[in-house]
């Protein structure tokens, strides 16, 4: 996994196992390599979350901002035909 895109969800305990042919310095870094990868694909996604969450409460201001100003413009138009009488 080392120095490639991983998909977290396709991640599985073989690719972070023991390895016999390489002696334990080889297989503990390997591990921690791996390991380090991983914990960047999930830091990742979890950030794209909260960035999704984030731009949806800002949506939803908006929209309340939107619907708050269409208020206000027919309170002006109805201020306005009053005052045109």
């Amino acid at each position: 996994m080392q120095g490639k895109n991983v998909n977290i969800n396709e991640i599985n305990v073989d690719s972070v196992m023991y390895q016999p042919e390489k002696d334990a310095t080889d297989n503990l870094l390997c591990w921690f390599t791996d390991l380090l990868v991983l914990f960047q694909a999930i830091g990742s996604r979890n950030l794209l979350k909260s960035m999704s969450k984030q731009r949806e409460a800002q949506q939803q201001q908006l929209q309340a901002l939107i619907a708050e100003k269409k208020m206000q413009l027919e309170r002006y138009v109805l201020i306005i035909a009053y005052l045109l009488k």
